[in-house]
């Protein structure tokens, strides 16, 4: 191998060991970036972090995986067993519009309406065997409602 030939191959070694830890670099921070919607303030700011309770009655016999739907960002809130209620907490720092997508096993799946829901506040998402009428005028497995 010439004396430039090797010269190029420790150059293009360099050259792409960059790269890879300017990715790994960019990929760690690409994680901190941006505020998460659904966790409360900041530590040290005033206010603290602030909650939502959700109550899930699942009328339904299948078990249901509840997700959260705030700001087009989906996070899984949990599982319900079939024929059982369930509470759950959610970080919610400021009032907004929230939605649920309810996955049934081996059944069809529903999503709710939006509702804008203000911290502290109870919403309780209900989930029925059969579809019927709801608030939104569709008929639907489930439906959602604001609680004080």
């Amino acid at each position: 191998m010439t004396c430039f030939a090797r010269r190029r191959r420790l150059t293009k070694a360099a050259v792409l060991g960059a790269v890879v830890i300017a990715s790994a670099a960019c990929l760690a921070q690409g994680r901190t970036i941006g505020p998460d919607p659904f966790r409360g303030t900041p530590a040290g700011s005033s206010g603290g972090p602030s909650e939502i309770d959700v109550r899930v009655r699942n009328s339904n016999f299948n078990e249901a995986t509840i997700y959260t739907i705030r700001f087009g960002s989906r996070r899984r809130l949990g599982r319900v067993q079939g024929a059982t209620d369930a509470d759950f907490k959610v970080p919610w720092p400021i009032a907004g519009q929230l939605r649920f997508e309810v996955d049934l096993l081996a059944s069809r799946g529903c999503s709710t309406r939006n509702v804008v829901v203000e911290p502290g506040q109870t919403v309780l998402l209900t989930i029925d065997s059969n579809s019927r009428p709801r608030s939104s005028g569709q008929n639907s497995l489930c439906d959602v409602q604001r609680g004080r």
